[in-house]
This record gives C-alpha cells, sequence and structure tokens, in this order.
C-alpha cells in the first residue's frame, strides 16, 4: 500500500482506469465534504472523522474510482473509524444519514434500507481487506497541540493551524507524510 507521492500522481488505479488528476481531486473533495457533512449530523468528534477520511484516501490509493463507489466506501469507512475511535454509530444511522444527505432530506424505507445496510457490512469487509486491516491512524492534532503550546502561540492562532489542519483532509497528505510532519 506504500507509494510515494510521485508514484501516486502518475500511476495510481485510477489513473491506470483513464481518470485524470484533476478528476481523483474533484472526487476526493467532494466525498470528503459529504463525509465532514455525515459525521457531525452523527455527533463524531473532528478525530473520528479524520480517521474515516484518512481510511477513505489510502483505500483509493490501491482501488480505483472507476471500480469502487465512493459513497459506499465513505459510509463503510465512516462506520469503521466509529468503531476504531470507541465512537460506534449503528449502521442503520449511518446508511439514514447519507441517504439524507445525498436525497434531499428524504429518508430510505423497506427493502432499499435494508439493502444499504447489508451493502455497507459488505464493503467494511471489502475495505478492512485492501487496507490488510491497518486502522490505527495516528493523527497529527496532538502534535500541533503540542507544537502551538511549546511556541506559546494566541488561541487564536492555534485555531488557525487547526483549521489548516483540517482543510488539509480534502487532500492526500495524510497518506504521504506522518503525522507530526504535517503539524509543523
Amino acid at each position: 500500500m506504500s507509494c510515494s507521492f510521485s508514484e501516486y500522481i502518475t500511476n495510481s488505479p485510477s489513473r491506470k482506469h483513464g481518470i485524470d488528476l484533476q478528476t481523483e481531486q474533484s472526487i476526493r473533495r467532494k466525498t470528503v465534504k459529504i463525509l465532514l457533512t455525515a459525521g457531525s449530523i452523527l455527533k463524531l468528534p473532528q478525530t473520528t472523522i479524520a480517521k474515516a477520511i484518512t481510511l477513505f484516501h489510502k483505500y483509493y490509493l490501491v482501488k480505483s474510482f472507476i471500480n469502487e463507489d465512493q459513497i459506499e466506501v465513505a459510509k463503510a469507512v465512516l462506520f469503521l473509524s466509529s468503531k476504531v475511535g470507541n465512537k460506534i454509530r449503528k449502521v442503520g444511522d449511518i446508511v439514514t444519514v447519507f441517504y439524507y444527505i445525498l436525497n434531499s432530506n428524504i429518508l430510505p424505507i423497506g427493502e432499499d434500507y435494508w439493502n444499504q445496510k447489508d451493502n455497507l457490512i459488505l464493503k467494511e469487509q471489502q475495505v478492512l481487506k485492501a487496507l490488510v486491516f491497518e486502522t490505527q491512524i495516528i493523527l497529527p492534532y496532538k502534535y500541533l497541540l503540542n507544537y502551538c503550546y511549546l511556541l506559546r502561540l494566541k488561541k487564536e492562532f492555534v485555531q488557525t493551524a487547526v483549521n489548516i489542519l483540517n482543510d488539509s483532509y480534502y487532500s492526500t497528505l495524510c497518506c504521504f507524510f506522518k503525522a507530526h510532519e504535517i503539524a509543523m
């Protein structure tokens, strides 16, 4: 699963299937926005959402956007990160929230609802397999806050730094650099 940034730029699975870098980045940004919205509605901590986004980005370092539905993957990584982070949300809650976000406030009913729940569980297994069960993610937040404390930065500077860190999750930065490097 480890590849360099330059290898990703030129040789990602999506690139091999004809998706250019700009299109791939656009898909990633749109899906990250959906993950942030879903995580917020589910009242998940920012760290749990950041782990889900990192898992999403890592998944698509080994899989192509052509072969995989990014929304199904997003549901699975949010569910998985909620379990890993001990902030577990029910499968049905995740299905309902994603359906609500994507379908103009309409909620799933009947067989569609049960199929989506089943698909989420199956996709979670596929994500785990693709990531070789590597779900422990070290986030840069604690490093960033420690650096800010050591530098005795004012609260507004710390908030700006955290906002910049949050914005970095729209990119694949979290896949190519260690947490303490991102925090610097």
